[in-house]
């Protein structure tokens, strides 16, 4: 079957048009178009960059502090983000975990950290007036305000590498990983701390802080004198105190017991009777002073609560509580010894005192366990 010449014409032009890979040299006298097949040419190469993104920085912050690699920035700080950097006033502070493409882009690792969260812990804790100090992209720790002087001093008085690494450990300071706080491995340290270097701007922000030879006495004569008014440095003693008081009692309850089954209104006149009296009355005096005494220096040292609401509002005024457990203390063992030939008044004083007993072996526990 022989086609018309002009369809054969037109389709050729089809094929060209929808093929830029065939370039047709000539069409004949007949309308046979003459095809050739050429090379497929390849796309031309640009050597053109990535776009480059600005830094999304905050809003400037006036608190806090920023140290990095040994430099006090100044302030107002103004955080910024861009790829896997986190910058604060044009200074690299971190480098985040991620990966750059073939293109140079750098990409985080949302799934290991947000750049938005991180961003707004750092902003928050400078808000709060803590200080940010950067060893390299990978360590940095915040301090509290007041703090940073005694730990950057200990890094600078460390004669070698390993004082400096135990330094960073026995101040315990909380690192600020990518995810938020953290602690801080040895290895990390030491490749941190390998080549730290005190700057000028470092060693003054040291000496303005209240921190140097000069002021060395001064701060000496403070620590003495919190050494003697701190309530904590008699606990020792008080606590030793409260176990002779248990062994004493202990002894006097168990070798002077009343005598049980008889009316409490009757006369009971014997030697056993008689020193029971004498010996538990003066055991309460004791042991409820010393009740006294461990209420007060535990409520001081803090962190102590009382739960006896007439002794919790008395503990406002030290005097008044003191004024009102001596007078009720007295009150009530003049009672007792008045009373002591009578029955009931003798089980009333070794009951008395076997409970002040018990109140004295949880002072001693309490004391042994948080303050001793």
């Amino acid at each position: 079957m022989k086609l018309p010449l002009r369809l054969l014409a037109v389709g050729s032009l089809t094929v060209l048009a929808s093929h830029p890979h065939l370039a047709a040299q000539s069409i004949s006298e007949s309308g046979i178009a003459d095809v050739a097949f050429n090379e497929p040419q390849p796309l031309p190469v640009t050597n053109a960059l990535p776009v480059q993104r600005e830094v999304a920085y905050g809003d400037a912050i006036h608190g806090g502090t920023v140290i990095v690699r040994g430099e006090v920035l100044s302030p107002p700080y103004r955080v910024g983000q861009i790829g896997r950097k986190v910058l604060i006033n044009d200074v690299l502070v971190a480098m985040l975990p991620g990966t750059t493409d073939e293109r140079g882009r750098e990409r985080p690792d949302r799934s290991r950290v947000s750049p938005k969260h991180f961003v707004a812990n750092v902003e928050t804790r400078l808000y709060n007036g803590d200080v940010l100090i950067c060893f390299d992209d990978r360590t940095r720790v915040f301090c509290y305000s007041g703090d940073e002087p005694y730990f950057l001093q200990a890094l600078i008085q460390a004669e070698n590498l390993e004082e400096r690494v135990l330094a960073a450990l026995d101040y315990s300071v909380g690192g600020f990983d990518d995810s938020g706080s953290a602690r801080i491995p040895t290895s990390q340290w030491r490749t941190a701390l390998a080549d730290f270097e005190p700057t000028d701007s470092l060693l003054q922000f040291i000496e303005v802080s209240g921190i140097n030879d000069e002021e060395g006495d001064y701060l000496s004569e403070d620590d003495e004198a919190y050494q003697r008014s701190d309530p904590t440095r008699w606990m020792y003693a008080l606590n030793v105190a409260g176990m002779l008081l248990v062994v004493v009692s202990a002894g006097k309850l168990l070798g002077n017991r009343p005598e049980s089954g008889i009316p409490w209104a009757q006369i009971v006149e014997s030697p056993d009777a008689t020193r029971l009296s004498r010996d538990a009355t003066v055991m309460i005096l004791l042991l409820s002073s010393f009740d006294l005494v461990a209420t007060l220096l535990t409520d001081s040292s803090g962190g102590f609560t009382e739960l006896n609401p007439l002794t919790g509002s008395l503990l406002k005024n030290p005097a008044m509580l003191a004024v009102f457990k001596l007078t009720a203390t007295g009150l009530g063992t003049g009672i007792l010894w008045h009373r002591r030939k009578f029955a009931g008044a003798q089980q009333a004083a070794w009951w008395m005192c076997f409970l002040l007993t018990l109140v004295t072996i949880r002072w001693v526990t309490i004391q042994s366990l948080f303050y001793v």
